[in-house]
């Protein structure tokens, strides 16, 4: 995600945004660093086989 936010950024002239990967009506949260898909894991859910974007971690910690 960094090199696509920097460059989203640069083309907006912006230096800051905001990223929330839960989107709790999908069933996403975030609980201490790792996103969840309902009670499972991102990586241990469905979108571990995803065919283009396979999500193999779901630590995410956003510092």
């Amino acid at each position: 995600m960094g090199p696509v936010l920097d460059a989203l950024l640069a083309e907006l002239g912006e230096t800051r945004t905001v990223i929330s990967p839960a989107l709790p009506v999908n069933g996403r949260t975030v609980y201490q660093g790792y996103l969840f898909v309902g009670e499972q894991l991102l990586n241990e859910s469905g979108m571990r086989h995803h065919p283009v974007t396979p999500m193999e971690d779901a630590h995410g910690p956003l510092n």
